[in-house]
């Protein structure tokens, strides 16, 4: 059955809830803290629980709080139909509209926050639950960091932005720096790299596995520089970086004079049926002008568009 409003109200039992209600309960599982969710809808955190709650028993869902981050568990078909209404209406409204993105393009490419539009949390280290609140219609956009993006999806529309060479990384004194322009990326293979866990990147970690890299998993569930680019420094792992987190981590590392072939860029992602909305277009122009002003510090950022 499709998911419209017509289709919700031709079942026995309509099920509707109203925008705010559903704001909450979505914010909340997006967001993943009451504190971030009342942040972003400007209300109390007991107002969100509420709501989130209102919604959980409307559509028979239970919520989890585990480790301090809210998810659900149930049945979500209803619940994605609702989504899908309250998703057009957010598009043709003029409604707030809802973008995420990593870690190392977010901060430099949606702060500030563009027009119209909410972020979120910069700090998914996996591609996989921002593609499915994309496709939930939780979010509307998403700017990955390609390869990794869906390309061959034909439920998405993507736009590629930008493309920068993936960099190697090391601490301080590894010995690595030792070997000087006789370094090769065989002598890489002696010392553990920086990986996260199976597929969480897969084209990329498909890369720099054939190169011989990601090979010492870290477990960090989010985003966290202690918990990426210091296990590096920590425990003289080999890392990666770009011109990107070279300007917003400023570790103390040292880049190795090595190319591992591995192009990453940034790249805006919606949903198919709604990449001919003048929003889109009026996105991509603003990342477009951010990404020259950074390519003017960054030479090695190329700049699609």
């Amino acid at each position: 059955m499709a998911c419209t409003l017509t289709a919700l109200m031709e079942r026995d039992t309509a099920v509707v809830v109203s925008v705010e209600q559903l704001n909450a309960f979505d914010l909340l599982v997006w967001l993943r803290t009451g504190e971030r969710a009342a942040e972003r809808l400007g209300c109390s955190q007991s107002t969100v629980s509420r709501a989130a709650a209102q919604v959980a028993n409307i559509f028979g869902l239970e919520l989890h709080r585990v480790g301090g981050e809210w998810s659900f568990s149930g049945d979500s078909h209803l619940l994605n139909c609702q989504r899908e209404v309250h998703r057009q209406y957010r598009w043709q409204r003029h409604q707030p509209l809802r973008i995420e993105a990593q870690y190392c393009n977010g901060p430099l490419l949606l702060d500030p926050a563009p027009e119209g539009w909410i972020c979120g949390g910069f700090d998914f280290l996996e591609i996989h639950s921002p593609l499915q609140l994309l496709r939930d219609g939780v979010i509307d956009a998403w700017l990955g960091v390609s390869p990794d993006v869906p390309d061959d999806d034909p439920d998405f529309a993507v736009v590629h932005l930008t493309r920068q060479p993936t960099l190697l990384t090391v601490p301080p004194g590894h010995p690595l720096l030792q070997r000087g322009s006789a370094l090769s990326l065989q002598d890489l293979q002696a010392f553990p790299s920086l990986a996260l866990p199976d597929g969480a990147f897969p084209k990329m970690e498909a890369h720099l596995k054939a190169a011989g890299l990601w090979s010492g998993p870290s477990r960090a569930p989010r985003y966290q520089v202690s918990k990426w680019e210091g296990l590096a420094l920590e425990q003289f792992m080999v890392g990666y970086a770009t011109a990107y987190t070279l300007k917003l981590f400023p570790l103390p590392n040292a880049v190795l004079p090595l190319d591992v072939g591995l192009m990453v860029g940034d790249a805006l992602v919606v949903r198919q049926d709604d990449q001919a909305q003048p929003r889109v277009a009026a996105l991509v122009e603003l990342l477009h002008q951010r990404a020259l002003a950074l390519q003017a510090e960054m030479p090695a950022l190329e700049v699609l568009l």
